[in-house]
């Protein structure tokens, strides 16, 4: 499957199906991890910016143990 809409984060996908999932500045972004951490046609993420260990709207943790 493709990325997921920026802000349609779903539980879980940091660490199943392959997919990656970035928050900084309020926004949280779904992507495949072949991507290079870059959405296709939109912002490149900074591995310093967005994994810092923050925490997802669901309370799920995101660092670089996700990596």
């Amino acid at each position: 499957p493709g990325p997921n809409p920026v802000g349609s984060v779903r539980r879980g996908s940091g660490e199943a199906g392959g997919l990656r999932v970035a928050c900084g500045g309020g926004t949280c972004l779904v992507f495949p991890a072949e991507s290079g951490w870059q959405l296709e046609g939109r912002k490149r993420l900074a591995l310093s910016e967005f994994l810092r260990g923050q925490a997802l709207p669901d309370g799920t943790k995101l660092g670089r143990a996700a990596q």
